[in-house]
């Protein structure tokens, strides 16, 4: 692990905060470390990462471009594919609920659905 591009704290407010690199920075990763919640709580959450959510969204974009997926907003798509995969990543109740067990092959099953159900959701329209 690296040293960090950047640190500091977000103001506590509900005004968008802005987090600017010093310079251009090439990655592979991108990790943001909460060591405190505006609340309190146990947990923290963050609602938007502009720098990764255009980059979905520009290849969203070129993919619908190209007849790949089918068209639509692609912020929309995106952030209902993030919805999808993390609501059913953070869902482990209503998996075994319906039968899921935290087995490695319910592990692959499940994963081999999720790809499923995005592809068939981004199929473009068949053709006339």
């Amino acid at each position: 692990m690296g040293s960090p591009v950047a640190a500091g704290e977000f103001a506590q407010e509900a005004a968008e905060n802005v987090i600017d690199f010093p310079a251009k920075v090439k990655g592979r990763y991108f990790r943001l470390r909460a060591i405190s919640e505006v609340a309190g709580r146990p947990w923290t959450s963050i609602a938007e990462l502009r720098p990764l959510v255009d980059r979905a969204v520009g290849y969203l974009q070129k993919e619908m471009d190209r007849g790949r997926i089918r068209q639509a907003d692609p912020r929309l798509i995106a952030a209902l594919c993030y919805a999808t995969v993390t609501g059913i990543a953070t869902e482990p109740e209503l998996l075994r609920s319906v039968g899921w067990q935290p087995t490695t092959a319910d592990l692959r099953r499940l994963r081999s659905e999720l790809l499923a159900f995005l592809r068939a959701a981004l199929a473009p329209a068949p053709r006339r």
